[in-house]
């Protein structure tokens, strides 16, 4: 995956053909790995490639029929079927129905980076698409939260070079907004700051700006007039933004953790039950009860059947004693 965002195309189709073929069927696959490898292969022209990656998805939509996740998937590497056969009409319709989904708290930044890849794609084949500046741009705003995501967002735009300076400029803005409005708390109007902050998160559902807007108030709360209402925005603005990562992560979290092994393990008894069990299990061995066995003497020590004889007991009064000279 990182010599795709990289750049080195070749290195990665070969790399991530090879993991399909080897892990498609393995909990521990992640299937992201199977749509930058479609997109690979449209970038090689290689159109059986991609009729594989669609099928592919097809078997793999059997057993995960009810994940959103799949689903765009399978959608994106359909479209890139559609781009390279040349039905451009059904491809753009494709793209219209997945940017539906951009103002979605489920649609998140995995599914952010597949869709400017895909509409970057669309712009370098010449395409036209009047909103795809439009989208391209909304998804920056709302997911250009650092230096790493926004880079690999820029990255995924990197076969059209104007979509990734447009993702790149969101960033500057984005910190530009947040320096502003928390220059407006240290200068003692908070409550502006909040809802600055909150205006700005609702238009571009940047989860930073919102977390921010949250923060400000904890903060201020007591100085804040209308701080129980301000909460309850603040709590409904960052709902809709979703969850958004705080770092980049490339893939997502499947049947299994990427490189995770579930070993399952046996839960010891307890000492009682345990102890239980070895009874029970004596007793089915000398056909005796395990109320017989605990009624059972104790067995003589081996100073007892040698016939050594038990030393008394030391007396410590036993120095104090007078002893005739």
């Amino acid at each position: 995956m990182m010599s795709y965002y990289m750049g080195d195309r070749k290195t990665a189709a070969s790399v991530l053909s090879r993991a399909a073929i080897l892990g498609i069927d393995s909990k521990l696959f992640d299937f992201q790995a199977l749509v930058l490898l479609a997109f690979s292969y449209f970038s090689d022209k290689d159109r059986k490639g991609i009729e594989r990656c669609v099928a592919d998805f097809g078997r793999i939509l059997e057993r995960h029929q009810d994940s959103p996740r799949i689903q765009r998937f399978a959608s994106i590497a359909q479209t890139l079927l559609l781009i390279q056969q040349r039905q451009f009409s059904a491809a753009v319709a494709a793209v219209r129905d997945m940017a539906r989904e951009i103002d979605e708290a489920s649609f998140d930044f995995e599914a952010a980076c597949n869709l400017a890849s895909l509409l970057a794609v669309l712009a370098a084949t010449s395409i036209d698409l009047s909103d795809g500046e439009k989208w391209v741009r909304s998804l920056g705003m709302r997911y250009a939260n650092t230096r790493g995501l926004t880079e690999l967002m820029a990255n995924a735009c990197n076969v059209y070079p104007a979509y990734s300076d447009m993702v790149r400029e969101c960033l500057p803005q984005i910190n530009q907004s947040a320096e502003k409005a928390m220059a407006q708390s240290l200068a003692g109007d908070a409550e502006g700051a909040v809802r600055k902050l909150l205006q700005l998160a609702e238009s571009s559902l940047n989860s930073k700006l919102a977390d921010m807007a949250q923060q400000v108030l904890l903060r201020h709360r007591e100085r804040i007039a209308d701080a129980e209402a301000l909460q309850d925005s603040v709590q409904a603005v960052r709902t809709r933004c979703g969850n958004a990562p705080t770092r980049a992560v490339l893939g997502q979290d499947g049947e299994r953790r990427p490189g995770g092994v579930v070993i399952r393990t046996r839960t010891p008894p307890p000492p009682e039950a345990a102890a239980s069990a070895a009874l029970a299990a004596i007793a089915s061995r000398v056909e005796l009860s395990a109320d017989q066995i605990l009624d059972m003497p104790d067995e003589p020590s081996i100073d007892e059947i040698l016939g050594v004889p038990t030393p008394e007991p030391h007396d410590p009064a036993e120095k104090l004693r007078l002893r005739p000279m």
